[in-house]
């Protein structure tokens, strides 16, 4: 992804930082959640929130919250939802030196690179520009969930089964006909 939106650390106030409301006004967001769902998969009059950044010298500080309608299908039968989604951030960034870069070269030189959660609220940035949306970028993809299903579980039976029946013409797989005949009780 190209990086849709920086700013620069002389951006950043030293003591009040720098706040940027997060809305379907800012084109940058718009473009950010139109990569990762789709120009259909959310409502954009619902985009609220902000990052705040700070920073001490050349450590900057990020948080934020975001919130939005995401309009995904039901990953079992297909039909449209509304699953409001709401999430907190905060990560840090340091400047890149070049001790930082041989690393990161041997990183992607070795075949596994084993992460801990601290390794996932610190970045880097280079050349005082400090990539915000490429940030947000990370933040949304690592909050929002892989899949959605109906609230209504018995109607979204239901809505599967008569799609079923009509790909399968009402045959079953003679693979799966002794599936046919087992009893699947309920959770608890």
């Amino acid at each position: 992804m190209n990086d849709l939106y920086t700013i620069h650390l002389q951006d950043i106030h030293s003591s009040k930082g720098l706040t940027l409301e997060l809305n379907s006004q800012e084109n940058w967001v718009i473009q950010i959640l139109d990569e990762i769902l789709g120009k259909d998969g959310y409502t954009p009059s619902s985009i609220t929130g902000s990052i705040h950044i700070t920073r001490i010298q050349d450590m900057v500080h990020c948080h934020g919250k975001m919130k939005f309608t995401q309009t995904p299908g039901c990953s079992r039968c297909g039909e449209d939802l509304e699953i409001p989604q709401s999430f907190s951030f905060q990560t840090h960034l340091a400047p890149l030196d070049e001790k930082q870069k041989r690393k990161q070269k041997q990183y992607k030189e070795d075949e596994e690179i084993e992460l801990v959660k601290e390794d996932l609220d610190f970045s880097y940035y280079e050349n005082d520009t400090i990539p915000i949306g490429q940030t947000l970028n990370d933040e949304i993809a690592m909050n929002l969930p892989y899949n959605f299903y109906c609230q209504d579980q018995q109607a979204c039976k239901e809505r599967y089964d008569a799609l079923l029946e009509k790909v399968q013409g009402g045959q079953v797989d003679p693979r799966w006909a002794a599936l046919q005949n087992l009893k699947v009780g309920k959770k608890s």
